[in-house]
């Protein structure tokens, strides 16, 4: 390299944070630096990464543009601060990169980076004859590979990564301290001389064979009809023929996934274009490094080949949309290559639990699910599992947020202290803030909190990701709700862990708005829609879940809602549809509902129909529930209402799953024709006010309307359309009636509602022509998986100042889950 003039030579020191590690963001500091001739280094951080660079001022203003416009494609700067120093005594001869260090002192500020999917230049090598990773499942570089599953520590380094026990071969530490190799200090990096290998191993854990006499005893079994059990990036997946119905019902059967549909993972696009519409996001979306499940609509010739097991009971085959992904993994391209036609593959674990990523935990609880484990001997330090997404509006939406995804960091307001948010029962994410970042870290995905196993990675992950970043939190916030496990360890977690700090209760809804709100870096005043299921009312007393709030700084007001009705059995019955649209009507028909023949003549027949599917004891037991309001609570869930709505047209008696009765309805709405949605009218939905002055929308004039239309003999996919149309048609109702109380033309929708694509693009298209700018979740799940963001946000919100009344009343227990 050609010596600098002492004279003309400025020093300039780089601080760099944000997404800068593991994705060749050294190399390519290292190869702009030798392109223009400059001297210094390049190294690693806890913060993330810092540079020492010599030269011209004119060469320097060079290198800074080219790290700020033509970085690696993932690569995101948080901050890039410049400070000109004075020259060391001792130029530097040559630019160089240097090992890590670590801040003495100083909590780590750089970045984890998700699990990404195999690059092409990967994936053409492991098919490539005579390249030394031929068919090696192992196969990765600085664009791909595992990252947030395989990290224990932060610099990012490969002694802090569970490949610290793999020595490198000479190839392999050749291409590693190589800065023009495009596996320079790619940590994972390995071959089949001196990486991690393959295994085979008997339903009981036994090991069988290894290497590359796996793949063809996998693909025998599966041809077999068996069912396997693989350990892919983030932990153990199930796989099986869908073209085998006996093997999906075994599947089902001993997973305890009665009714749920099965994602399909493909050979490539092509196959996938066979079963569902790819659109041009689709295509981005499911080739993109995240590499998610894309919810896709199917086409006409449906299913074809595979079995309609695929999509679960019967009352699942009408479910419009197929769960697809792409190979993400050498192992995933090999198996599926050779294998030439889609594979199910779903979360190795039972229904409710928690993905299972340790090997003995795999043998012990998959082995009566399983005829065999595709296994591998790099170790799996967190679980991770696939994210799934849907198209939206032209835009992504993620529903889980796992692989691919976290902990990417969100962008966040500037706090003074850290900060760590605890989420909420179901879906559950953790959700934390570095003082002075602006951006706060997601967890992935950690699952509904009711067994013990969840509960067990939950507190794991407490303890492990604040760890990791040495994070002393001032406060913890949790969910209002004292049943919600999340709820009940936050004081013992924060004395075992964080010396005993505040924990703070979020109200759920307010967190839901909130977590958009901070998703969109929202201020000032907002509209806020949340509609869900069911979370706990301020009052301690109530199950909100149809709520409007207005948010302004650090005040929240109660402004609307939907007209409450009782839900009999509590928090108990909200898996059950047939007691939810009882509740319903009661609210309307009271003691009458029970003797029919007293109703108005729309109202009989729904009526009769509803009371002919309870048992003897439930038809003795409901009715003095309901007339002494025994184990019976007050909701005004919009979730509870689509439940009651299709129990009322679908017969649904009992949801298999969170979310089935819903989705059923929102399967029904879809297969209404063209024309038949141009002409039904929306349901009227008007709005009163309650004793206490506060706006409803009347759902009681709605059941009218629909009791009406069932008599009337009315499509029943014509009535689940107006439905839909009516809940959009409200949003807007009472947006506009609010103007004079509130005056605001920024909207949230934000609730496990808006997992409703239909329900999402009716109130987009809704608002937006009634002239309001609508926010909704994208980047952060909908659901209960994004309240976290918002529960971190409230945090913040009350070091400004004392949190509003909001969360205030007296505390009643007893609200069984």
């Amino acid at each position: 390299m050609r010596s600098l003039s002492i004279t003309n030579a400025q020093q300039w020191q780089l601080q760099i944070e944000g997404t800068v590690q593991g994705l060749g963001f050294r190399p390519f500091v290292y190869r702009q630096a030798q392109q223009l001739e400059l001297t210094g280094f390049v190294c690693n951080s806890a913060s993330g990464v810092t540079i020492c660079v010599q030269g011209s001022e004119e060469r320097l203003q060079a290198f800074v543009s080219a790290l700020q416009h033509a970085a690696p494609p993932l690569v995101a700067y948080q901050r890039f601060e410049i400070r000109r120093e004075a020259l060391s005594k001792q130029p530097f001869s040559r630019f160089e990169i240097r090992a890590s260090t670590a801040a003495q002192g100083q909590p780590p500020r750089a970045l984890m980076l998700p699990d990404l999917a195999s690059c092409q230049t990967c994936v053409a090598e492991i098919f490539e004859p005579g390249n030394r990773r031929f068919g090696y499942a192992f196969t990765n570089c600085t664009d791909c590979g595992p990252r947030y599953s395989i990290i224990a520590g932060l610099p990012y380094d490969r002694p802090r990564t569970s490949m610290k026990d793999f020595a490198l071969c000479a190839a392999c530490l050749a291409e590693y301290q190589n800065p023009a190799d495009r596996r320079f200090h790619a940590q994972p990096n390995a071959c089949r001389i001196c990486g991690p290998q393959l295994s085979w191993h008997d339903h009981k854990g036994q090991k069988l064979a290894a290497g590359d006499a796996v793949l063809p005893l996998a693909l025998q079994a599966l041809a077999e009809g068996q069912i396997l059990a693989l350990k892919g990036l983030g932990g153990y997946q199930l796989i099986c023929d869908p073209r085998r119905s006996d093997s999906l019902q075994r599947l089902r059967q001993d997973k305890g996934r009665e009714a749920k549909p099965f994602a399909l993972m493909l050979p490539d696009l092509a196959h996938a274009r066979r079963y569902v519409a790819v659109s041009e996001l689709a295509d981005r979306t499911l080739r993109s490094p995240a590499a998610p499940i894309v919810l896709l609509p199917m086409l006409a010739g449906g299913l074809q080949d595979l079995s309609p097991a695929v999509l679960g009971a019967a009352e699942s085959q009408h479910n419009p949309r197929l769960g697809l992904m792409l190979p993400y993994s050498p192992l995933h391209h090999l198996l599926l290559a050779a294998w030439g036609r889609p594979l199910v593959v779903t979360s190795g674990n039972r229904a409710e639990e928690p993905m299972i990523y340790q090997d003995q935990a795999a043998f012990d609880t998959l082995g009566d699910i399983a005829d065999a484990f595709v296994s591998h001997n790099r170790p799996i330090l967190r679980p991770v599992d696939d994210s799934v997404v849907q198209l939206v509006a032209g835009q992504v939406q993620i529903l889980r947020r796992a692989r691919g995804y976290a902990p990417l960091p969100l962008p966040f307001v500037h706090t003074d202290q850290d900060l760590l948010a605890l989420g909420g029962h179901l879906k559950n994410t953790i959700a934390l803030v570095q003082a002075g970042t602006g951006q706060a870290l997601l967890s992935q995905h950690l699952g509904d909190l009711d067994g013990p196993a969840s509960r067990q990675l939950w507190q794991q992950t407490v303890q492990e990701l604040p760890q990791i970043y040495a994070l002393r939190p001032a406060a913890l916030a949790h969910d209002l709700h004292p049943d919600y496990a999340s709820s009940q360890a936050a004081a013992a977690l924060s004395r075992a862990y964080f010396d005993a700090v505040p924990c703070v209760a979020v109200q759920h809804h307010r967190a839901h708005v909130l977590a958009v709100m901070a998703e969109h870096s929202l201020s000032g005043r907002v509209l806020g829609f949340a509609w869900d299921g069911a979370g706990l009312g301020p009052d301690r007393h109530s199950l909100w879940g149809g709520e409007c709030l207005g948010l302004h700084k650090n005040a929240t007001e109660h402004l609307g809602s939907f007209c409450p009705f009782a839900l009999p059995g509590g928090e108990k019955a909200l898996r059950k549809p047939l007691y939810i649209a009882l509740g319903w009507l009661y609210a309307r028909h009271q003691a009458g509902l029970f003797a029919p023949q007293s109703l108005p003549p729309a109202a009989q027949g729904a009526a009769q129909a509803l009371l002919a599917r309870l048992s003897p004891a439930e038809r003795q037991l409901l009715p003095q529930q309901l007339a002494r309001q025994l184990n019976t609570l007050q909701t005004s869930s919009v979730g509870r209402l689509f439940d009651a709505v299709a129990a009322l047209l679908l017969g649904c008696v009992h949801s298999r799953f969170e979310g089935d009765a819903a989705m059923q309805l929102e399967f029904l709405a879809r297969r209404a024709d063209a024309a038949s949605r141009d002409a039904g009218r929306a349901y009227t939905l008007p709005l009163q006010h309650s004793p206490a002055g506060l706006l409803q929308l009347d759902s009681l004039s709605l059941q009218d309307a629909i009791v009406q239309d069932l008599q009337q003999g009315t499509a029943k996919e014509l009535m689940a359309w107006r439905f839909h149309q009516s809940l959009a048609q409200g949003l807007l109702q009472m947006a506009d009636a609010l103007q004079t109380r509130w005056s605001c033309r920024q909207i949230v929708l934000s609730g496990g509602c808006f997992q409703n694509s239909l329900l999402l693009e009716l109130s987009l298209h809704t608002l937006q022509n009634g002239g309001y700018t609508v926010y909704w979740p994208q980047r952060v799940p909908p659901g209960d998986g994004g309240l976290a963001l918002g529960q971190l946000l409230a945090l913040w919100q009350n070091q400004q100042a004392p949190l509003s009344p909001f969360e205030g009343g007296p505390h009643v227990s007893g609200l069984a889950r």
